[in-house]
């Protein structure tokens, strides 16, 4: 504890410092008074909601005590002004606020502002989903969360925009972009847990929307708590219609298990350079209109676990991508345990999906039951067009046991142009590894030196018809002799050793390795697993 207190006088010294000699360090106690303190340590004030009236000035500080503060009022806190509390043990609640979008604390401006400004080291309690949501933050750059606890708020727990676009929610409105992104937003090492409702539609936990080069990392954000059906999202990217660039999203713990609501545990909508890796997440992440605007791509989704730790009966999908999609790259993922690793659901007003890049990935024990595959675009109006989408040096294996019906799911487009299948191992699909009802209409399709084993079909593909441009060629029906069934390194007699078709291209494998010129077939480079490890720096 003399540690912690030493560490946050270090952090109120780093605030204060660079504002005018006027800042000043305001103190709240459980033990003070509203009507006789000053807000001076020795003499202090009793809520938050006090001390916000007089800390207005920028680099002005609230030192919240430990003990808990039951707040009555919303809190305005000024831009500029920055709370700072003791860790677990400073608890901030309320038993007032619970109407709907209700905050305890209100950092909205009417205009950008910069906010330069910092929450930590505080506990936010929604006391037992009494209180609606913890803050409301709006068109304010340079905000810094951390070290915070957001607990049981009942609708959401942080609101946090920047300007509002326009969605276009009938299919015929034109699509419109914030005028002004939020900037220097990051929001890091904290805890959320219980702080999203679905009842109508799915709140959030992390609420955000507008914001510019957002950093969200090391948090562990948990929505499990709640009866089944009453579970909203972990982090939804919603608010004022979704809209961000430059997000990044990074080494958190991210879980959303409901088997009644839509199982996202990360939703959002219109994005653009924006990067998702290193996170552990049980539940979908689940983005909406992607294009890569003035960034190297649209989504860059890598190094993550997706999917529960075993085998369930409940439907989880490891990546949703909808409506029109582009310049995506999506490797060295584990997906594990999901009945579908990643689903295109294509509708208007973007009906496509176009440069999409799948590489590297394990997809491991698939299926839910006999349901679904590893790669799924189930629509059947015909209506979008699909172009560019590489899937190369994956392993997909489907659960031994039920094996699920495809590998590879792809109907209903209208146009399906250049498609690469390169490399890949498929093992345990039941019906095919490869069905497609558009066989016809596909054009320039490439599928090369791929491992097929123990799938339907006599493991080929089922096409409904025969593409143009066609190549089928160097794929081989063999067991591929991998390390084991949950460690697919390649052992010394494999067939997929130095077998792949070149890329060309300075790439990576799911340990790390430089690709080889050939590469193996699969996802990894090395053969067996203290081998792969010992590259890899395990």
């Amino acid at each position: 504890m003399k540690w912690l207190i030493f560490k946050i006088f270090v952090i109120i010294c780093f605030l204060t410092a660079n504002f005018p000699v006027s800042a000043k360090v305001y103190f709240i106690s459980p033990g003070g008074s509203d009507l006789a303190g000053d807000g001076t340590n020795s003499s202090p004030w009793r809520s938050l909601y006090r001390a916000s009236r007089q800390a207005i000035m920028p680099g002005d500080t609230i030192f919240v005590q430990a003990g808990i503060y039951d707040e009555v009022k919303t809190s305005r806190i000024e831009a500029g002004v920055s709370l700072v509390g003791e860790g677990n043990n400073s608890i901030i609640t309320s038993s007032a606020l619970t109407a709907e979008w209700n905050p305890i604390i209100d950092m909205r401006s009417p205009f950008f502002v910069n906010g330069d400004q910092t929450i930590s080291y505080i506990k936010f309690d929604g006391s037992s989903l009494k209180a609606a949501q913890a803050l409301w933050i709006a068109k304010r750059n340079n905000i810094e969360i951390h070290h915070c606890t957001f607990v049981d708020f009942n609708y959401l727990g942080i609101l946090w925009v920047g300007d509002g676009g326009n969605a276009g929610g009938d299919p015929y409105n034109k699509i419109t972009y914030p005028a002004h992104y939020a900037t220097g937003s990051k929001f890091h090492n904290n805890v959320i847990a219980n702080c999203s409702l679905y009842s109508d539609w799915g709140r959030g936990g992390l609420y955000i929307g507008g914001h510019e080069g957002m950093l969200i990392y090391r948090n562990t954000i948990t929505q499990t708590q709640r009866p089944a059906g009453q579970n909203g999202y972990p982090v939804k990217i919603f608010a004022n219609g979704g809209f961000m660039k430059g997000l990044k999203i990074y080494d958190n713990v991210i879980t959303k298990i409901d088997p009644y609501t839509w199982g996202f545990a990360i939703e959002g909508a219109f994005f653009e350079g924006c990067e998702i890796y290193n996170n552990c997440i049980i539940g979908a992440i689940d983005i909406n209109f992607i294009d890569k605007g003035n960034y190297d791509y649209g989504a860059y989704i890598h190094d993550n676990t997706l999917g529960p730790e075993a085998t369930s009966t409940t439907y989880y999908e490891g990546v949703i991508l909808e409506f029109g999609v582009e310049d995506v790259i999506i490797e060295r993922n584990h997906f594990r345990n999901c009945a579908v690793g990643i689903h295109h659901t294509m509708r208007y007003p973007e009906p496509w999906v176009k440069r999409v890049k799948v590489r590297y990935n394990i997809f491991s024990n698939l299926g839910s039951g006999t349901y679904h595959s590893a790669i799924r675009f189930g629509e059947t109006e015909y209506n979008f067009d699909l172009q560019d989408y590489e899937i190369y040096n994956n392993v997909f294996q489907g659960n031994p046991a039920s094996k699920p019906y495809f590998g590879l799911h792809i109907r209903g487009f209208k146009t399906a142009t250049r498609i690469k299948i390169l490399n890949n191992i498929f093992m345990n699909f039941g019906w095919t590894w490869f069905e497609s009802n558009r066989g016809d209409y596909f054009n320039d399709l490439n599928v090369r030196n791929n491992i097929l084993y123990n799938n339907g079909n006599s493991n080929s593909p089922l096409l409904h018809g025969t593409p143009s441009n066609y190549i089928n060629s160097g794929n081989r029906i063999t067991r591929p002799y991998l390390y084991s069934e949950t460690d697919f390194h390649p052992k010394s007699n494999s067939p997929v050793i130095d077998a792949g078709i070149s890329l060309n291209q300075n790439l990576y494998d799911m340990d790390s390795v430089s690709v080889g010129n050939p590469p193996n077939i699969g996802c990894y480079e090395l053969t067996g697993i203290s081998e792969g490890k010992k590259k890899a720096g395990f």
